[in-house]
């Protein structure tokens, strides 16, 4: 019992002395991490920050058993913290497969020429899984250190490794300043490698694209040149950066040539044609439209939207009748936009009408955002005649005179058919509930019977946030309805608030 006794001590003593560091040496997951929590708070002190990143680098050096996940959340608190003192400790787990992305955090941050030593050391060890150099490539490339040793590896009799360090090539850039000359060119690297043809050309190329975009937009319109000049001519990636080092008409005129030869090129053409385009600089690809392809139509009218230029849809407008669905439905879209003529926005309408989707639906929309006259001439000719449809466009697009109309019209018990009450259920707000409601005290069993079903109809869109349901319910009803009505208690009840009123 005495032997049991003290070792009960023993251990308790030991539990009492215990710290956050030999917590994190002996940590495998599913363990509490109260260690973890607490060497991040005074981590975040400036006055115990650097001890708790040496004790912490201190732990790793002497203890090689480290779990790997107790491994990751130490480089966790030492990321913000550490510097280049860490390198010497850190350095070795860049050959571990576990440890080494946590190790690339920490190191991500630290700049110093250690680090970059460190894994160029990496890259370049042929015994080296490849996982491992890969690693550290990307983390060179985000650094945008050891260009040199990057070109090497672009070059390695690893094929996997040389297309990967092709790719990473791409986050450099080579020099402009005064000493360009004796800078390592990662555009000749990877021109070179874009003309021998082998399985590593075509990344070339797309490096040598994101180079080239990169400098045409940071205003190094030399080395986007160059960078260039190894890239076909037939690249869709390479379309915006010449763009880009054109001026403005210059580009118009040779994007606009590459929309109307409706080929590969198409589509990045009508991407980068983003703006500059005017009416006026557009006549030579408006008088080729009719007779585009199909993917030139469609890039064509992609740009005119942009240019949100109404003279634009004379030429889109033929294409309403356009047999492919497509087509037509980019031009019934586009008219949210452009049109403003009495002739196609009644096409429009009856397209509308036909019931066909998605293309019926393109043109409600059309009809309900479209802020010309000419809808709201077309839709009350409509309505005038007796067409409901149009009618509740009409109040949805906030016109007063047509929704008192409406409202009238549900209030007249003459006139009160269910597709009227279907119309003020369908375009009544939340904050018109209120108004409603006090037409409870005209004491119409009917009416009162309709406007509850609207209520209940209305609100239940709101099933999902029965505070507001109450609230809402309860300002409408408030000095209108009696809690003992029939019609309050079936509300109530209808929408499950009961308890919330």
């Amino acid at each position: 019992m005495k032997k049991l006794f003290f070792a009960g001590l023993l251990t308790a003593a030991f539990a009492l002395f215990a710290d956050e560091y030999s917590d994190m040496a002996a940590y495998e997951p599913g363990k509490s991490l109260s260690w973890f929590h607490s060497l991040g708070q005074k981590a975040q002190s400036e006055d115990s920050g650097a001890e708790v990143a040496s004790k912490i680098l201190d732990e790793i050096s002497k203890n090689s058993g480290l779990s790997p996940e107790a491994f990751r959340l130490a480089c966790a608190i030492l990321k913000p913290i550490a510097d280049s003192d860490c390198v010497e400790v850190l350095a070795p787990y860049l050959y571990d497969e576990l440890r080494a992305p946590s190790v690339c955090d920490v190191f991500l941050g630290i700049d110093s020429s250690s680090v970059d030593e460190a894994l160029i050391k990496v890259l370049g060890d042929s015994s080296a899984k490849r996982q491992l150099r890969e690693n550290a490539a990307a983390l060179l490339a985000a650094r945008g250190t050891g260009k040199k040793q990057m070109i090497e590896a672009a070059n390695s009799a690893d094929k996997d490794l040389a297309l990967f360090a092709v790719g990473a090539l791409a986050r450099y850039s080579d020099d402009t300043g005064l000493f360009s000359i004796f800078d390592t060119s990662v555009v000749s690297a990877l021109g070179k490698i874009a003309g021998m043809y082998d399985y590593r050309s075509k990344a070339a190329v797309e490096s040598l694209c994101l180079i080239a975009q990169k400098a045409a937009v940071n205003g190094e319109p030399a080395l986007a040149r160059k960078a260039l000049e190894f890239v076909p001519l037939d690249c869709p990636n390479a379309v915006y950066a010449r763009s880009v080092l054109m001026d403005g008409e210059e580009r118009v005129k040779y994007l606009d040539s590459l929309i109307i030869q409706g080929g590969n090129l198409t589509a990045a053409a009508a991407k980068a044609m983003n703006q500059g385009r005017t009416f006026e600089n557009s006549l030579e690809l408006i008088k080729r439209f009719p007779n585009l392809n199909k993917k030139a139509k469609l890039a064509a009218m992609g740009s005119f939207m942009i240019a949100n230029d109404t003279a634009f849809y004379q030429a889109i407008a033929p294409e309403l009748d356009n047999p492919d669905s497509d087509i037509r439905g980019l031009a019934v879209y586009s008219a949210r936009f452009l049109c403003t003529d009495d002739a196609n926005m009644l096409k429009i309408y009856n397209i509308y009408k036909k019931n066909e989707e998605p293309i019926s639906r393109y043109a409600y929309n059309v009809l309900l955002e479209n802020p010309s006259y000419a809808v709201q001439r077309v839709l009350k000719d409509k309505a005038d005649s007796g067409d409901m449809d149009a009618f509740e466009i009409l109040v949805l697009r906030g016109d007063e005179s047509y929704r008192m109309k409406l409202w009238n019209m549900f209030f007249d018990e003459a006139t009160r058919t269910p597709a009227i009450c279907k119309m003020l259920e369908n375009t009544i707000t939340s904050g018109q509930i209120n108004l409603l409601a006090t037409n409870y005290k005209l004491d119409d069993p009917e009416l009162s019977k309709e406007i509850t079903k609207i209520i209940v109809r209305k609100m239940m869109h709101y099933k999902k946030s029965p505070s507001y349901m109450a609230m809402a319910v309860k300002t409408a009803l408030d000095g209108n309805l009696k809690p003992d009505d029939p019609n309050y208690k079936f509300i109530v009840e209808k929408l499950r608030i009961k308890d919330k009123m």
